[in-house]
């Protein structure tokens, strides 16, 4: 009884404490880093500061790429510097070298969050800030109805790697086809869209899951065409597939193709995602979510806390009532519900009607 006495009263204590503010997508969503630069000036200070002054406008094209669909941006990337300026928190130099009137460098730049968030919602521009946990791409080739996946000829698996790593809200990563992932999962496993094998291969990878990206180029009527299918399996988000067809261009070199095809690719999952989590003007007005949190202990209610804090949708919880089993709270977000529903999934966190209540618990544990 006493120590069940204690817990209540600690539970009281961090129920009883101010509103929960989120961090709103932590500060790497809004650092864009690797910002390569190569200036020449009268001396090398000069080139340096004039390149860190470029770098600016650099970086800010990036961000917006992140964070805001590619229907919406229309103008916003080419803001005048001096806007740019306005927005900039800070910047760090990662790496240098100066020779005579030449400055070459790596720079990192980080935006002040709010600023940048005003600004959209002035423009009414909708935008994401939750970043995905990480994929895993699984590059099928088709060749000539033969599905290929670990051999020396996917080329297809050659051009997603050579994309190098990305820097958008949706991490992926590429299977590196060692004698684990053969074992794993084999080609034919991978056309038929394999569930088990391909959630195994995804943890392998320490990914939440993963996307087959199969790709089939054929010559229809004097025209080369590539037929690009996505399967998405296991992520936490429901799985789906969509397709893609384009025109090669001719005599365009197939390999040249399927590097540009695959960058096109990687667009589109990333663009997928940004629909998902989109927050902002015409993506949901937000509101105010009356949650029961399940919560048996301290230590659930401290690990559920803290997960919300860094669920981007989540401006604040406000913290009500507490009693056996869970709590209470306001939850004050962005977006629409679906929105708020996937940000949190990316943090191991499940948003369920319950009846006509709404319940956050970790996932695994749902409704108790």
């Amino acid at each position: 009884m006493a120590l069940r006495a204690l817990l209540l009263a600690v539970l009281v204590a961090l129920a009883a404490t101010p509103p929960v503010q989120a961090q709103r997508a932590a500060d790497g969503v809004f650092t864009v880093r690797g910002v390569e630069i190569d200036r020449t000036a009268p001396s090398a200070p000069q080139a340096r500061d004039q390149g860190v002054t470029e770098g600016q406008r650099l970086a800010w094209r990036r961000l917006v790429e992140r964070l805001v669909p590619a229907a919406g941006r229309g103008n916003l990337a080419a803001l005048p510097a001096p806007q740019i300026a306005e927005l900039l928190e800070s910047y760090e130099i990662e790496a240098e070298r100066a020779t005579g009137n030449r400055w070459i460098g790596r720079v990192a730049y980080r935006f002040e969050a709010e600023r940048v968030r005003s600004l959209f919602r002035t423009r009414e521009i909708a935008y994401a800030e939750t970043r995905a946990r990480a994929v895993l791409i699984v590059p099928l080739l088709i060749d000539n109805g033969i599905p290929k996946l670990w051999e020396e000829e996917n080329f297809w698996k050659r051009a997603w790697v050579a994309l190098g790593v990305d820097d958008g809200l949706q991490p992926r990563r590429v299977p590196e086809g060692s004698l684990e992932d053969i074992a794993t999962l084999d080609a034919a496993q991978a056309d038929a869209g394999d569930a088990a094998a391909l959630r195994r291969l995804a943890e392998v990878y320490q990914a939440q899951g993963a996307i087959v990206v199969r790709v089939q180029v054929d010559t229809i009527e004097g025209q080369t065409l590539a037929v690009v299918t996505f399967d998405r399996v296991g992520a936490r988000a429901q799985d789906q597939s969509w397709q893609k067809i384009e025109t090669l261009k001719p005599g365009e070199d197939l390999e040249a193709a399927y590097r540009r095809l695959a960058q096109e690719a990687a667009n589109e999952i990333e663009e997928r995602w940004k629909q998902e989590v989109l927050v902002g003007t015409g993506a949901g007005q937000g509101g105010t979510l009356r949650v029961q949190i399940r919560a048996e202990d301290v230590r659930d209610w401290v690990a559920v806390r803290a997960r919300l804090s860094e669920v981007a949708a989540v401006r604040s919880i406000d913290v009500l009532a507490m009693g056996r089993g869970g709590l209470i709270a306001d939850v004050d977000y962005d977006g629409a519900v679906e929105t708020l529903r996937a940000a949190m999934a990316q943090r191991d966190l499940t948003l369920a009607a319950d009846g006509e209540a709404w319940v956050i618990a970790i996932a695994g544990q749902g409704a108790r």
